[in-house]
């Protein structure tokens, strides 16, 4: 949708990387109060008011005529999305049992890229059919009809009769641990550098760079891209699941870290077919699904009448990458074109995506910090232990 947006606002790139992040800017500020309401409130009634607002929004972006008014409704996305994660998050706390955590999460967050994927899949087929305005009026009606299926199939707690002392709603108080800024910092800093890729390459700017390589083929590059969520769906089950049947998160933070940078730095500077890209696109989806386990620690340091602020907190520095870096890297691309007074290419390109490499890189000293860290707290415990036993 770039190109219909840049011609019919009269946007630049660096205005396209500002109205993207316009939406992750209004939901950024409003993650901490809307977790605070999903802690408070139905959960069945949040999203069926999220869904309604969401469908206005999308109605009144497909009316936009300047750059304000897109981006204010850009904004009211932002209003409408903020709670819906910590919601969800929220219901899997209450329904199931604490040590199924990090699998259902992936299971739950498997659904959610499920619409980052199918987005670059159909909305270019819409717009090849209609224009982009009428998508937009499309994707509001899918908008009311979630507020329906929430109103049908949403419980926001279980039936008393089927709690248990391993329900999250009971267990408020087994396996936390006391609550660290540093930690849970170190982990927000994971999560905000585990997500970059998700955000700048696949959330933007990964289309405009793939187009560059291979033109006239518009829908097999956004195909391409559409990828990254999909490995991404993959990812996340796959990686709670091994975490849930493991123990092991934090390795499996390490090793999806390491593993997403590479596949990254392949695909950005390496020569490959669209076909090669395409199989890039997925493993770096796939090993980014490590961001998913964040919830899960960050959980178990939080405190539990405010379990909700503590998981809108850490996804809030998950989605940072997009109102942090995607404007930095238009800014940078707009930077060297007008120097030059030429196209973007590929080098262009390669530079402007450094600052998302350098938020991976973060994401990887995090998650050794924390791994030092863990370990020489049970190290000290076996000592203590072993002083006891004597």
């Amino acid at each position: 949708m770039v190109p219909e947006l840049v011609q019919d606002l009269d946007l630049n790139l660096a205005d396209v990387g500002w109205l993207s992040s316009s939406f992750l800017y209004v939901y950024l500020l409003l993650q901490l109060p809307g977790g605070y309401l999903a802690d408070r409130l139905s959960s069945k009634g949040l999203l069926i008011f999220s869904s309604l607002l969401i469908a206005i929004a999308c109605y009144g972006f497909s009316h936009a005529s300047t750059m304000t008014e897109a981006c204010l409704t850009r904004g009211m996305m932002g209003i409408a999305t903020a709670p819906g994660i910590i919601i969800c998050l929220n219901l899997i706390h209450r329904w199931f049992p604490a040590r199924w955590f990090f699998a259902i999460n992936g299971l739950a967050e498997t659904v959610i890229m499920a619409g980052g994927a199918l987005g670059p899949l159909v909305i270019p087929r819409l717009m090849a059919a209609f224009d982009w305005r009428q998508t937009m009026m499309w994707l509001a009606a899918f908008g009311i009809l979630l507020a329906v299926a929430s109103l049908l199939l949403v419980r926001s707690f279980p039936p008393r009769e089927h709690l248990s002392d391993d329900i999250g709603i009971i267990d408020q108080t087994k396996n936390r641990r006391p609550f660290s800024a540093i930690e849970y910092g170190l982990y927000c800093v994971y999560g905000f550098g585990a997500f970059a890729m998700v955000c700048c390459f696949g959330g933007l700017w990964g289309v405009p760079f793939l187009a560059l390589q291979f033109p006239d083929q518009d829908i097999a590059v956004a195909s391409t891209v559409a990828l990254i969520f999909i490995g991404l769906g993959c990812g996340v089950p796959v990686l709670g699941a091994l975490s849930s049947w493991l123990n092991a998160p934090r390795r499996l933070m390490v090793g999806s870290v390491l593993a997403s940078l590479l596949f990254t730095c392949l695909l950005l500077f390496c020569n490959r077919s669209l076909q090669s890209a395409a199989v890039l696109c997925f493993l770096a989806g796939f090993f980014s699904g490590g961001y998913m386990l964040v919830f899960g620690m960050v959980r178990i340091i939080g405190l539990p009448a405010y379990t909700g602020l503590v998981l809108a907190g850490a996804n809030g520095c998950m989605l940072m990458p997009g109102p942090a870096l995607q404007p930095a890297i238009g800014w940078i691309l707009d930077s060297r074109v007008e120097t030059t007074l030429r196209q973007p290419e590929v080098l262009d390109f390669q530079l402007a995506f450094l600052p998302m490499l350098s938020a991976q890189l973060l994401a990887l000293l995090a998650i050794l910090v924390l791994s030092y860290g863990y370990l020489r707290e049970q190290r000290n415990k076996t000592r203590v232990s072993i002083s006891i036993a004597r």
